[in-house]
């Protein structure tokens, strides 16, 4: 009973991610590779989508600079996913592109995000301070942010 009230939302979701593709015997490789691309961009476009609700609600202050890119590839994801969906023979081409695509969102965040917000948070960064001490040198005190 369980099994079939799970399995018919799950085949749902899978014909919505993937469409009404059938792969024969010989070509399992290839619908592992469609299927794990389609799986990446749409989770990809989904955290990021997440980044862009805070970026939009004031949660957190990226920088509307990395905000369009983000939006960019948000749309740009979900255009190539349904290019893809449904359609294994364009799966080169449109895996190149999310490639590239991807390597632009991340050059993005590289030169617009002043402060990666990923790793600050879990480690705490070094910050020298430079103060200017009695003996009119200046002496350099190490101390620890988060």
């Amino acid at each position: 009973m369980f099994q079939r009230v799970v399995s018919v939302p799950l085949q749902a979701l899978k014909w919505l991610a993937f469409g009404s593709v059938q792969f024969s015997e010989q070509e399992e490789y290839l619908e592992f590779r469609y299927k794990f691309l389609i799986v990446l961009m749409l989770t990809a476009a989904a955290l990021t989508g997440l980044f862009i609700l805070g970026l939009v609600s004031q949660i957190n202050l990226i920088g509307w600079a990395h905000g369009r890119m983000m939006i960019t590839f948000v749309t740009a994801t979900l255009v190539l996913w349904l290019l893809l969906r449904g359609a294994p023979k364009r799966f080169k081409r449109i895996g190149w592109t999310y490639e590239v695509l991807s390597l632009c969102e991340s050059a993005s965040a590289l030169i617009y995000v002043p402060e990666n917000k990923r790793t600050s948070t879990l480690m705490p960064s070094r910050k020298w301070v430079i103060q200017p001490s009695s003996w009119g040198t200046r002496s350099i005190k190490n101390s620890f942010t988060t």
